[in-house]
């Protein structure tokens, strides 16, 4: 199965919509300290000089670029604006650093949330790349003493995927068994059988002094070997040398050195084997992604995927105090009598009119004598969808209203917490399924009507059909109205009782039940730590929306040969 363009951008546009999820999406992940040459390797796969460089840690959270062919102009997309290139560069490197400052702060520290970028352009080759933060073992200013931990932890997290390909960026002017690099991926890969180690700096090496045997692969022996590169400095940038010009140099270099008569060096090898690599680990994995995508999605629909939600426990007190405290927050839970809410709750405003406008033609074709059973189960369940058409209306009124109002509820008392709780009550009561439970209630009571025969004997013999009308010389179109009236009636009033237990308990469930069981074992430790969870509950939904998207992605995209 050859893997074609359309395929490559599928993966990206799916890789978009589900990379914070860990779904195992191919991609070539840069790895490497800080003075590796890092950052100089990405640009010149890449191509563009679009990319922040400087020094200590400029790189603070992952970056995936997605590399595409463009048909017209080359341009990048980045926090859904696009930026023409070359008249953009600058402005484009701005942008990123202050996403930066927004997902890591203004204080030098990192963050595991990635910035997304998508880069097309006339000349490339197509795959998805992600730079990592370098490797660094000393905070600078106010970063965390432990730094270097959490560098290596956001790591972890890129290369774990059996599906990823890492590039090991070694400086070749260090002995390779100190690579940081190595050890991090030895950790995720212990076979190294899909990392690549890239020696930089290979111009820069002592006089007499070469890497010609690691670049044969025998001194640290890597599966998929290594490549040899030289880098543009900054001194380079100074002088105006860009990434094509500079390449042109590097392939004079090697041209005209003792690497002459290797094959495994230079950016462009390096380029079309990272790129030959992705398309296999597509290849591979198109098959089954869907497949996957649904695990996933049932993982999220199911609730195991946000860590067992012990943070819920811990925000439970909070939310109490909240309830007990203010006002506007207990009347649209507990249902003042004065609501619109409440109103809605009661179905005071359900209007039940009962059409019998085929009535006379049903009898015209009807030959018993008596009532016919099936003419009384046809007109009932005529008029029982015309009442649940009703029902789910007002429910899902209630349900727009509920949600409006909690939106604006705001508590002096806690401005915060109150902001975070409308976040979370709005997420979980946005995945109700009240209705459609009201709905399978209603078909129910219209397939298992019951024995009409004792019904209407019972009916008749208590005068439930009034005093207006007399069983002897009344007609079968009025019995048949009467007796349909009076079991619909009947009806109707269960219906509203089922929809208010089911209301109280999604409420009571939010307010006072969850996390009960628990809620002794825990403490709060602030509302920082609430709020990450909360977070995590909003974005729940999201996620399981993106997964759904990326499911027609691919239902509607991929081609049969796969």
């Amino acid at each position: 199965m050859n893997i074609s363009s359309k395929e490559i951008n599928l993966i990206q546009q799916i890789h978009n919509r589900v990379h914070n999820l860990n779904m195992d999406l191919p991609a070539i992940t840069v790895v490497g300290s800080q003075s590796s040459g890092k950052s100089s390797v990405l640009e010149s796969l890449i191509n563009v000089d679009i990319l922040p460089r400087g020094t200590n840690l400029v790189t603070r959270c992952p970056i995936i670029l997605h590399l595409k062919k463009a048909v017209k102009e080359e341009c990048v997309e980045i926090d859904k604006r696009k930026y023409l290139l070359k008249k953009n560069n600058q402005l484009i490197k701005n942008k990123i650093l202050k996403m930066m400052d927004k997902i890591c702060g203004t204080d030098k520290e990192i963050s595991s949330n990635s910035i997304v970028i998508d880069i097309w352009l006339l000349e490339t080759l197509e795959f998805t790349i992600i730079d990592l933060p370098g490797i660094t073992k000393v905070a600078i200013g106010k970063q965390s003493e432990d730094i270097e931990i959490k560098i290596l932890n956001i790591i972890r997290e890129y290369i774990t995927s059996k599906n990823t390909i890492i590039l090991a960026i070694i400086n070749s002017n260090i002995d390779i068994s100190n690579s940081e690099a190595l050890k991090i991926c030895k950790e995720v890969d212990p076979n190294f059988s899909r990392t690549i180690g890239v020696l930089t700096k290979i111009d820069l090496m002592d006089k007499g002094t070469d890497c010609i045997s690691i670049l044969q692969n025998t001194v640290y022996p890597l599966k998929l070997g290594y490549v040899g590169v030289i880098n543009r400095s900054q001194q380079d940038i100074k002088n105006n040398i860009n990434v094509q010009n500079f390449k042109n140099r590097e392939k004079a270099f090697f041209a005209n050195s003792v690497y002459k008569n290797l094959d495994n060096t230079g950016c462009l090898y390096l380029l079309n084997r990272i790129s030959l690599l992705y398309q296999n680990k597509v290849k591979e994995i198109l098959p089954k992604l869907e497949e996957n995508l649904k695990i996933k999605l049932k993982e999220l629909q199911s609730g195991t995927y946000v860590d067992t939600f012990i943070l819920r426990y811990k925000y439970q007190l909070v939310l109490n105090k909240l309830i007990s405290t203010d006002k506007k927050v207990t009347d649209i839970f507990f249902f003042d009598s004065n609501n619109i809410i409440y109103d809605l709750l009661m179905f005071k405003n359900l209007k039940v009119t009962y059409d019998f406008s085929n009535i006379k033609s049903m009898i015209a074709t009807d030959l018993s004598i008596f009532i016919n059973d099936n003419l009384l189960f046809s007109l009932i369940k005529f008029n029982m969808q015309n009442i649940k058409n009703n029902i789910i209306t007002l429910q899902n009124q209630y349900k727009k209203i509920l949600l409006d109002k909690i939106r604006k509820i705001y508590s002096d008392k806690f401005p915060e917490v109150c902001k975070v709780f409308n976040e979370c009550i709005i997420a979980e009561i946005d995945k109700w399924d009240i209705d459609y439970k009201l709905s399978e209630y209603v078909d129910v009571l219209s397939n298992v009507i019951g024995n009409t025969d004792l019904f209407f004997k019972n009916a008749v013999t208590t005068n439930l059909f009034g005093t207006h009308l007399y069983f002897k010389g009344s007609s079968k179109e009025d019995i048949l109205k009467e007796f349909t009236r009076m079991y619909l009636d009947k009806q109707v009033n269960n219906i509203i009782e089922y929809s208010l237990k089911l209301n109280f308990y999604k409420i009571n469930e939010l307010i006072e039940k969850t996390g009960m069981e628990c809620i002794s074992k825990v403490n709060i430790e602030g509302l920082e730590e609430m709020n990450r969870y909360l977070k995590d509950v909003v974005n729940r939904n999201e996620d399981s929306k993106n997964i759904l998207e990326a499911i027609n992605l691919l239902r509607n995209n991929i081609t049969t040969d796969i």
